[in-house]
């Protein structure tokens, strides 16, 4: 069981493709297993900065351009300039729940909790079925110290998808915080059942 401090992030992007596979990044805390704050839509493994910029220069008013961007930085730890970047993917492309969703768990891993979960309280409420926002907002709400809103989240996270490995593991290790052992057993089963590497 890792215990690393959540400053410490172990940043690997993994399930790269085109189209609208996710990426995750591995966060690791003090203690408990990882949490993974996951963004939505990134499209190749090693994406080209100048790439973008050149298309933003022919079509400065381009939203999937600055999105894909705003990966790009976020996957090369400049959160600056990737918030930057889903800041102009918002102002483009109003409602974006997915640029939020990823500016929210760019805050998050600034440090900037209270700006995290604005930009996910809204991408939740722009679509009440979004569960990588709720799991993400589980998370922040985790390192926020405050469990009983973080399982709720994460319940959410699974309603809407029964599938959620992470969501029930993460929720697992909330349980586990609050003593409920056999509560924390059943969620890291199911987690491992649906999600062997998990283990």
């Amino acid at each position: 069981m890792c215990r690393r401090s959540w400053n410490r992030m172990s940043c690997r992007p993994a399930a790269f493709r085109m189209g609208l596979n996710t990426w995750k990044w591995k966060w690791l805390r003090r203690s408990g297993p990882p949490v993974e704050l996951q963004n939505t839509q990134g499209t190749c493994p090693n994406p080209a900065i100048k790439d973008y910029d050149e298309v933003i220069r022919l079509e400065p008013t381009k939203a999937k351009a600055y999105y894909n961007r705003g990966i790009a930085w976020d996957q090369r730890g400049d959160l600056n300039r990737a918030i930057k970047d889903y800041d102009e993917t918002i102002r483009l492309d109003a409602p974006n729940r997915e640029a939020l969703n990823n500016r929210g768990k760019a805050w998050a891993k600034k440090g900037d909790l209270d700006r995290a979960i604005k930009d996910l309280d809204e991408a939740v409420r722009l679509d009440g079925k979004f569960a990588m926002a709720y799991y993400n907002r589980g998370c922040t709400w985790e390192r926020k110290g405050d469990l009983d809103r973080a399982i709720r989240d994460y319940d959410e996270a699974i309603r809407v998808n029964p599938n959620y490995a992470e969501a029930y593991y993460n929720r697992g290790v909330v349980w586990e915080k609050k003593g409920q052992r056999e509560r924390a057993k059943k969620d890291f089963d199911e987690a491992i059942r649906l999600n062997p590497k998990l283990k």
